[in-house]
């Protein structure tokens, strides 16, 4: 996956979670367009960050546990250096 691609997915699954409007992993998946095997391994990514993500069944949403989440802001820039 692309660095830019894998920066917006990154994206799209934090604002998901931050809302709790996730779905079950397999809807979650589906609606970032990735598999649930890559949803898993960028799960993986960012709770190796200290990021901790659970899953409500009751809510039927992945959830923020604790005090850290993932916030993206303009991912990259391409700015000129004047030379």
């Amino acid at each position: 996956m692309k660095i830019i691609a894998k920066i917006k997915i990154i994206k799209q699954i934090s604002e998901l979670i931050e809302k709790e409007q996730t779905g079950t992993s397999t809807e979650f998946a589906k609606r970032v367009n990735i598999s649930r095997t890559s949803m898993y391994q960028l799960f993986e990514e960012i709770e190796s960050m200290g990021v901790s993500i659970k899953y409500d069944k009751r809510k039927r949403s992945y959830y923020y546990d604790g005090s850290k989440k993932i916030r993206v802001v303009d991912p990259i820039q391409i700015v000129e250096t004047g030379n």
